[in-house]
């Protein structure tokens, strides 16, 4: 018998067998993408970790930690993001879309940044360099759900929260709507803000004030609400200009007590010149009117304070002293060389109570540490006199 014929031709189940075992191409491809998305699970992590301290530390935060990190379809999300060695200032979550380079868009929630108000009345925030703002051009919105700014002043400590979001508005423009706020027994107010930030890192914004309250020592303002409107240039250490106006129905100091208040504010910081005008008491016979410049740490002051008669007139400065009093020091107060004894007082009285006025005007010139004074009686023949008894009236 021929020697094939030992040997009997495999069963046609078998040929199946073989070719179900066989894989295919698209099994193939299959398997090679899954492999694919796996090793981009376990890397992408890692990348985009490495992209976000990145991207912190640009914006000044040297020591960034992450507490979780998730990775899906949608994008990657960060969790418990401290921005110091102490987690002082923290993030709650950061999520963005995945993909290679900056996000196109970036949604923050749970900000807080922890610092106090250094000398220049400029925020230093733990953690955190002030550098210029850069924003990848890719990135087209930024979306901050929920931030807090715990900061610590020379009058306590004060809370700020804010929420807002960046769009962009142009090839080399930003713009950022905001809404601030705070709500405690020293500093309660509502603004909301339209700002426009540049690529070159200057800035405008625009202000709408409600609802402020501010309470510090023994100065309050109540009931108040007005604009202000910010400028800064390309100087980035350049304190940024000032303009606005804030009407208050009362401002306490001490005893003093200014009802209708408007307050104005005109310049850059440290040289800022500030207007202040209303009514004493609320009494419409008296109206005060003063305006402060600030110029190379030098404050000159210019004020009147007009009122029906000399008690009024005297009631109101005295008071205001003792204001002063309660805040200053030993050395002094800015009325200190009005020599507001109450025997200089009694004869600048004296002395005006000789002629027939109809009302009285006291008016202040000078540096702010360093003040003169003169009352002059308003009438048919004006007369004034000085608060320096070796001053002739006139």
């Amino acid at each position: 018998m021929p020697a094939e014929k030992l040997f009997f031709p495999p069963p046609e189940s078998a040929t199946v067998c073989r070719i179900m075992n066989r894989p295919s191409r698209r099994t193939l491809i299959l398997a090679a993408a899954c492999i694919v998305l796996a090793g981009l699970a376990l890397l992408i992590p890692g990348y985009m970790a490495d992209r976000l301290k990145g991207a912190m530390e640009s914006a000044g935060f040297h020591v960034v930690s992450i507490g979780k990190i998730h990775t899906g379809l949608s994008g990657v999300a960060f969790e418990n993001v401290a921005l110091d060695q102490h987690g002082n200032s923290t993030i709650a979550l950061i999520r963005a879309p995945l993909g290679i380079g900056a996000p196109a868009s970036i949604f923050v929630s749970g900000l807080v940044l922890t610092g106090e108000l250094g000398p220049a009345g400029v925020p230093v925030i733990d953690g955190w360099e002030f550098r210029p703002m850069a924003f990848p051009k890719q990135l087209r919105s930024v979306t901050l759900d929920s931030a807090r700014l715990d900061l610590m002043t020379d009058a306590g400590g004060i809370t700020i929260d804010a929420k807002g979001q960046m769009l962009t508005t142009g090839r080399k423009t930003r713009r950022i709507d905001a809404v601030i706020s705070g709500n405690q027994r020293q500093l309660t107010f509502e603004t909301r803000w339209d700002m426009q930030w540049n690529a070159d890192n200057s800035w405008t914004a625009a202000g709408e004030i409600a609802d402020f309250r501010l309470r510090l020592g023994n100065f309050e303002m109540t009931r108040a609400g007005g604009a202000l409107n910010l400028q800064s240039g390309k100087d980035v250490a350049a304190p940024p200009v000032f303009k606005g106006r804030l009407n208050a129905g009362l401002v306490t100091f001490g005893a003093a007590v200014l009802r209708n208040a408007g307050i104005t504010v005109d310049g850059p910081y440290r040289n800022l010149d500030v207007t202040i005008s209303g009514q004493p008491y609320g009494n419409k016979s008296m109206q005060l009117n003063a305006e402060a410049k600030q110029k190379d740490r030098l404050t000159q002051v210019t004020a009147q304070l007009t009122a029906p008669d000399a008690d009024l007139l005297f009631g109101f400065l005295l008071n205001v002293n003792k204001g002063f009093e309660a805040v200053g020091d030993v050395t002094g107060t800015p009325l200190t060389g009005l020599l507001l004894t109450q025997g200089n007082i009694d004869r600048v009285r004296r002395e005006l109570s000789a002629t027939r006025y109809t009302s009285l005007t006291l008016n202040l010139t000078g540096q702010s540490d360093a003040l003169n004074g003169a009352v002059t009686a308003n009438g048919p023949q004006p007369k004034t006199v000085s608060f320096d008894p070796q001053s002739p009236a006139h």
